[in-house]
């Protein structure tokens, strides 16, 4: 039963969708150490056994000079599902 619900892509789909409202309030909500604006700074997954389509990792960083220890990325807590 579990591994034919991994092998539905509707299920990566559902991530997928989960994890980018997640990215959208972190955006939102701004740097949590100066208030700065966050950019975007996504980045390749490491390959898993997931459908095509989904290997992005939605990341932010701090827009403000000198904070976060120079632009360090900040990943939205997002979905995680093993696979293997």
């Amino acid at each position: 039963m579990c591994h034919r619900l991994l092998e539905d892509a509707r299920l990566f789909d559902l991530k997928k969708r989960y994890d980018e409202d997640l990215a959208a309030q972190t955006k939102a909500a701004r740097c949590p150490e100066c208030g700065g604006r966050l950019d975007v700074a996504n980045y390749p997954r490491k390959p898993r056994g997931g459908p095509d389509g989904h290997d992005l990792r939605l990341s932010f960083c701090c827009a403000e000079e000198g904070c976060s220890k120079d632009r360090r990325r900040r990943g939205c807590c997002g979905c995680v599902i093993c696979s293997a």
